[in-house]
């Protein structure tokens, strides 16, 4: 049944949802922005009824204390001249402290320097600082500036104006004259008020309100304190997180709402006044920022009018915060009323309408949700699913699926257009990965055929493949259905390029041609054509070749299809052809990507081998080593991976088979840093040639000079006459044992030469007394050298001729410097743990004879020890791909032991993989039994795997792959392919295995 399909236009009316969200949320932020106005004006509103009690508050203060002050300064109080005197005022000064809570003090400051003051003890801080009685109320001071130096008298009394304690002269500096109060009230008209001060001796903020009598001269003052705004701030109620201060010109606090901060201990220890600053609020201080930059950065408000307001509103740290600083007066002066809060606090209310707002319309759209929910469904689920296969589709899952259905005219075609390219692109996403994941040359052409056959629909698919002089075809793979037995006829037949067809011809120019052939028998001349349509049994046929490109876009091969069709038809579509094409790409790049991976493969392979004989041509005492420890290292290599005892769970994939190889081939690849001379040492003083020859060189010359002496002695007693018979025969017995002596030295220095020779100590002291026998040199010694050897020379200056040497010596330049340190240092980047000796050389002629056992010395052992040491470190600088990174470990470890004591790495069984253990036995085995090394006799089979067995029990190699080596069978196979039939013996297995 067909769906009734009607355009997308119909459906729009289901946007009423969004209109019903666009006009309830407009109405809703409409209502929020008015009601959060009316909420900043209220608020604003609140801030100037705080202001005006505040205000209130101070001129109301003001006005009782100048009132008072006037008063006192009609009295006689600022004309009389004694301390007597002035105390009669006491109960008038101490009544208006006591009818004005915030008056501290009343005082008088006389022209003189008098000054006369009264305190009210008001808390423990002020008794404290005045040392004052516990029942003292009051405190009178009294400084007369006759006193020199100034003295203060003190008295202490109590609330009913009885003294309590009297002090006399107290020392001080106070000068009322110099002071702010006193400075500025004469010079005016009207009582002063001094800028919020800390009073130090009472520990509070106040101000200080002061009046000059012109009559007198005097000045009267009185101190008021601010504490009590504090506590009035503290009580005012806006929200949690408002801040509501009092500050000075200077940014300083006259009052807060938290009166303990308005004061502070310095890094001294003293009482000081709080800046805003220090109660560590920033939006206070950007608050401050924005007024200054309104205003003048200097003062509060200095170019506003009293009791001016300025308002700010600004975001910090994601709040919002709004702001009112207002300018209150005090007599001359001005504080600042500033009361700031954060805008989410303020508008609490607002946000509550606004959410109450959503609420409703949220209630309006859930009533309305049933049918739109209906309707959008039916047009949403066709397009959820589509969205669906598009995901889908993105992650490469081209599974087929039924098409999703929709009345809507747009969608449903969608759908349709949909399914189609999901259908395509998943037919050639499995062609194309069909191709690239094969691996092996001949399946990558027989799956391109079969699937190019099958999705172009073709009668039969063939590819052709040039050879190395791009002059022949040969046919590679071809695949028909339904296949006869005449399609071997066609298979593996080579085409001459020069004798194909005009239109193969052009393909091979890299064009795709089409040719439509008429066949019904194989003709002599080889044409692929034909042999394509016979295999087929195809009688009229239209042949396809796509040339095979490689990336230089050079020719390696055709694909070519034939398709059966009658001559009246318009021929195969071009779509098919297209398709062919885009297949024919991706299978010469895997072609071309598998021909170079073999390429590449075979290279690594051919010069890896190549390394491995040279080193192995570069000295007959390690000739065919390199060649002979691969196969057997993977001879036991399989047997562990087959054994279902010990080694059960050891297996290796293809890849951890050719690091192995691989490893195995260039184990000793580090032999070709080793010097010849060295790998060849034959005997004890052999360097690039015996030195033996300069020994015997020099006991030639002893022989002559003692044969010489013998002469010049018998010409001597010949002359004077005294040469009797029995002289002369004393003479020549002397001459004689001389020369035997020489001869019998000279026998003994060369059989010391042999490596064969133990050294023991006795040998070694003839060695020293022999070779302590002195010869002349005539001849100068530091001319016809190579540049190295004459700077060893140069170390020490040149004995005058002749000179006598030593017959065996080991002398300064016999010492052979290294050229560079070797990679031992600590935490090394490979992990050595080897010693090297202080000289790359010592070619000292005593030296070298004395070494015990062998033919090398230390530093000629390190050298050949060294060879692993290269190994790994010119390993490790190739960039070995991901499956081979533990070459260089499976290389480097075959002189490794099981209990630590190899090198060069000093690892532990633990340490090392199997394969690197493996290494380690095929290496020995191979040693033990290798009957090329023109320095030893070939070891037969019993004798090696006895030595082996020793060296297992002493944990040189692995215990459990050595009893393998033996229970598999390993060392037999490798026998019958590499051991002469001499070495061949019997070989008890049992006592191998045996502890």
């Amino acid at each position: 049944m067909l769906l009734r399909r009607l355009s997308i236009k119909i459906h729009i009316t289901t946007l009423f949802i969004g209109l019903i969200l666009t006009l309830g949320g407009v109405l809703a932020w409409f209502n929020y922005l008015k009601v959060s106005e009316i909420l900043i004006t209220t608020s604003s509103r609140l801030f100037d009824h705080l202001t005006d009690e505040v205000s209130d508050a101070l001129e109301s203060d003001y006005f009782n204390i100048t009132s008072n002050l006037k008063l006192l300064s009609e009295t006689e109080l600022p004309t009389l001249a004694t301390y007597k005197d002035r105390s009669s005022y006491e109960s008038a000064m101490i009544s208006i402290l006591k009818s004005h809570p915030r008056t501290a003090a009343i005082s008088v400051g006389y022209p003189d320097g008098d000054y006369f003051i009264i305190r009210a003890l008001v808390g423990d801080y002020m008794r404290e600082k005045f040392e004052a009685p516990d029942t003292a109320t009051y405190m009178v001071d009294h400084i007369e500036s006759d006193q020199q130096p100034r003295q203060i008298q003190r008295k202490f009394i109590d609330y009913q104006l009885r003294q309590v304690e009297q002090i006399q002269n107290l020392d001080t500096q106070y000068n009322p004259t110099v002071r702010p109060w006193y400075q500025e009230a004469i010079v005016s008209e009207e009582p002063v008020t001094t800028s919020p001060y800390l009073f130090y001796f009472i520990g509070k903020v106040g101000i200080t309100i002061s009046h000059h009598d012109k009559t007198s001269g005097a000045v009267l003052a009185a101190d008021l304190t601010l504490d009590d705004l504090s506590e009035q701030l503290a009580n005012t109620t806006l929200t949690p997180s408002s801040n509501i201060l009092l500050i000075d010109n200077q940014h300083n606090l006259v009052a807060y709402q938290d009166g303990e901060k308005v004061l502070k201990i310095d890094d001294m220890g003293q009482l000081k006044q709080s800046s805003v600053a220090d109660l560590n609020k920033p939006q206070l201080d950007e608050f401050l920022r924005l007024n200054q930059t309104a205003t003048n950065p200097k003062s509060i408000s200095t170019s506003q009018p009293a009791e001016s307001a300025q308002e700010h509103s600004f975001h910090l740290n994601g709040i919002n915060w709004f702001g009112k600083l207002t300018t209150i007066p005090m007599g001359g002066n001005e504080i600042a009323l500033l009361v700031l809060s954060p805008e989410h606090e303020l508008l609490t209310e607002a946000t509550n309408i606004r959410n109450s707002s959503t609420l409703i319309t949220a209630i309006i759209l859930l009533l309305s949700l049933p049918l739109t929910w209906i309707l959008a469904s039916r047009v949403a689920r066709p397009l959820i699913a589509l969205t669906k296969e598009s995901e889908l589709i993105k992650e490469l899952d081209f599974d087929q699926r039924p098409p999703a259905r929709s009345f809507v005219l747009e969608i449903d075609e969608l759908s349709a257009s949909m399914n189609r390219m999901r259908s395509t692109i998943n037919q050639f996403i499995k062609l194309v990965n069909t191709i690239t994941s094969e691996q092996e040359h001949n399946n990558i052409l027989k799956t391109v055929t079969r699937e190019v056959c099958q999705a172009c629909q073709a009668n039969a698919v063939a590819i052709y493949l040039t050879n190395d002089s791009k002059e022949k075809l040969t046919q590679a793979s071809l695949f028909h259905e339904p296949q006869t037995t005449s399609s071997s006829q066609a298979q593996q037949k080579a085409y001459l390029i020069k004798d194909q067809t005009s239109a193969i011809q052009e393909a091979i120019h890299q064009h795709t041609l089409t040719n439509c052939q008429h066949s019904t028998q194989a003709t002599n001349t080889p044409n692929l054509i034909d042999d394509l349509a016979l295999a087929a049994e195809l009688t009229w046929s239209e042949v396809v070749a796509i040339p095979l490109l490689d990336r230089k876009q050079d020719l390696i091969g055709l694909l070519v299809m034939v398709f059966e069709r009658d001559p009246s038809d318009q021929g195969i579509s071009q779509k098919k052809i297209s398709f062919a094409e885009a297949l024919a790409g991706f299978c010469a790049e895997s072609l071309e990507k598998n021909r170079l991976y073999l390429d590449q493969k075979h290279l690594l392979e051919s010069f890896i081998k190549l390394m491995a004989g040279a080193i192995d041509a570069k000295s007959p005492y390690t000739g065919g080593h390199c060649q002979r420890v691969p196969e057997l290292a993977k001879l036991l290599a399989k047997a562990a991976c087959e054994d279902d005892q010990t080694f059960k769970s050891f297996k290796m994939n293809e890849e951890e088979w050719e690091a192995l190889h691989i490893a195995s081939w260039l184990h000793d690849c580090g032999k070709v840093t080793t010097p010849e001379y060295v790998v060849d040492k034959a005997t004890r003083l052999e360097t690039i040639y015996n030195r033996i020859h300069e020994i015997r060189t020099r006991v030639e010359v002893l022989k002559r000079d003692a044969m010489i002496a013998h002469h010049k002695q018998r010409a001597h007693y010949a002359m004077e006459g005294t040469l009797t018979k029995e002289r002369e025969a004393q003479f020549s017995l002397d001459l004689t044992n001389q020369l035997t002596a020489l001869d019998e030295d000279f026998a003994f220095i060369a059989q010391c030469n042999s490596g064969e020779t133990f050294i023991d100590p006795e040998t070694l002291q003839r060695l020293k007394e022999i070779g302590s026998k002195r010869w002349q040199r005539t001849l100068s010694d530091r001319i016809g050298l190579s540049w190295e050897e004459r700077q060893r020379k140069e170390l020490q200056p040149e004995a005058d001729l002749p000179a006598e040497e030593q017959l065996l010596d080991d002398r300064y330049d016999h010492l052979i410097a290294r050229d560079s340190k070797p990679p031992f240092e600590e935490n090394n980047a490979w992990g050595f743990k080897m010693s090297a000796p202080e000289y790359k050389f010592n070619l000292g002629e005593l030296y070298n004879l004395s070494a015990k056992t062998g033919t090398l010395t230390e530093e000629e052992r390190f050298i050949i020890n060294d060879h692993i040491v290269q190994t790994i470190i010119m390993l490790d600088k190739l960039p070995f791909p991901k499956h081979l990174q533990d070459v260089p470990d499976i290389a480097g470890n075959h002189h490794e032991r099981m209990d630590g004591n190899g090198y060069p790495r000093r690892r532990t069984g633990d340490d090392m993989s199997v394969p690197s253990r493996i290494m380690a036995i095929a290496d020995i085995f191979e040693a033990l039994t290798a009957c090329d090394r023109p320095y030893k006799e070939a070891k037969p089979l019993s004798k090696a795997l006895t030595i082996m067995k020793r060296m297992a029990e002493e944990e040189h190699i692995d215990l459990e792959l050595f009893k393998l080596f033996i229970r598999a069978g390993v060392y037999k196979e490798y026998a019958r392919k590499f051991l002469s039939e001499s070495q061949i013996d019997h070989v008890d297995e049992d006592a191998l295995l045996t502890p």
